[in-house]
């Protein structure tokens, strides 16, 4: 469409709506309009992104991102132009988030690119992270939050790279569900053929998860995997993008008590990787290379029931058989708690639950399973 014309339909948008609308407000209204012509909503959008770079015009467009029912078309518009209004980390944040939306992926990349290199005191916290990790003091954590704080700096994308072939097996693993994740998928798919199924699984579920459409021959090459997690894990991917929107849950039966034990021994391996955990354990726990506890008789898990009154989940209850009690499930917890330790959360706390029973009124009643650390785990 010619200037003139472009200028013209702009100025027909805003008189036809609500009297006392400035500009960036009646544009903001016409992009919302779903009963609009789509080409008169990108005309919108595009002057948004041109003169009106307020944070509530941000969170709005934002908003028709991860709206399911939103026209393609203009999502890709808002994904084109979301570069207009800075490089933050909120940019990033939406950015990466319409990474995993079907049809999105491509523009997404795009957006990302464009903000691709950090600079300042950015770019002297990436180096020194990169530094620090490639010493040895790798942080799963911190690591996986990178793709958060810099996007697709080439920076970043080369030391994923580089750990996908390097790394642990662990390490791998994260390094390709993130390189996937970004868009780098030559690089992550040569993890499809990673000697450790720990690495091909995280791939395979990678690959779902981000909508990833160039991954077909990957998935259909894990699908015929030796290890059976991982080919569990390639056909929920390739369910996943044959549907997309589909809701990912758990794979298997939560109570099923060989699929616990199963997990916990993964978790326990995960666990004993972090060098911080490892100066706070004994050598006997080390020694076995399981957090866990000896499963819970079903006595004591009756017990339990008992003295608070209620019949457990049956997927708990194959947790404790599997594992009465757990350390250091996380960074942020200590402990899961054995049957003997498990109670009411006011039983403990009846004070964060008086302080708290305006906002999170039914808190008292929550089943504390967890010490409390930086996190609690309640039911």
């Amino acid at each position: 469409m010619p200037q003139d014309d472009k200028v013209l339909s702009a100025r027909l948008v805003i008189q036809h709506q609500s009297p006392g609308l400035t500009k960036c407000q009646a544009w903001l209204q016409q992009a919302q309009d779903q009963t609009s012509s789509v080409l008169s909503r990108i005309e919108a959008i595009e002057n948004l992104a041109r003169e009106c770079h307020e944070h509530q015009v941000f969170q709005t467009l934002s908003w028709l991102l991860q709206n399911a029912t939103e026209d393609r078309s203009v999502q890709r518009t808002i994904l084109r132009l979301l570069p207009n209004w800075g490089k933050g980390p909120m940019q990033l944040s939406v950015l990466l988030g319409a990474l995993s939306t079907p049809g999105l992926r491509t523009e997404a990349i795009a957006a990302l690119d464009s903000l691709a290199v950090v600079t300042g005191q950015m770019e002297a916290r990436l180096l020194e992270t990169l530094a620090q990790s490639r010493a040895g003091d790798w942080n799963f954590i911190q690591v996986r939050a990178m793709p958060n704080l810099y996007g697709r700096d080439p920076r970043l994308l080369q030391f994923l790279a580089e750990f996908v072939r390097t790394g642990n097996p662990w390490q791998r693993a994260l390094a390709a569900s993130e390189l996937c994740g970004l868009g780098e998928t030559q690089v992550a798919f040569s993890a499809a053929s990673d000697p450790h199924a720990r690495v091909r699984k995280s791939l395979a579920a990678a690959i779902g998860y981000f909508q990833e459409q160039a991954g077909d021959g990957v998935l259909s090459r894990l699908l015929t995997d030796e290890d059976a997690a991982v080919a569990q894990a390639a056909r929920r991917s390739v369910e996943l993008i044959r549907n997309p929107g589909t809701e990912i849950t758990a794979s298997g039966d939560p109570s099923n008590l060989s699929e616990w034990m199963a997990l916990l021994e993964e978790l326990s391996a995960f666990r004993l990787t972090d060098s911080r955990l490892l100066a706070r354990l004994s050598g006997g726990v080390i020694a076995k290379s399981w957090l866990g506890e000896p499963g819970a008789a079903e006595s004591q898990i009756t017990t339990l029931e008992q003295r608070i009154g209620r019949r457990l989940p049956p997927s708990y209850r194959s947790f404790l058989m599997a594992s009465n009690g757990f350390l250091a499930p996380d960074t942020f917890i200590s402990g899961l708690y054995g049957t003997e330790s498990v109670d009411w959360f006011r039983v403990r706390h009846a004070d964060w639950a008086h302080a708290y029973r305006d906002t999170y009124p039914h808190l008292g009643s929550c089943l504390q399973v967890s010490e409390v650390g930086d996190a609690v785990i309640l039911l």
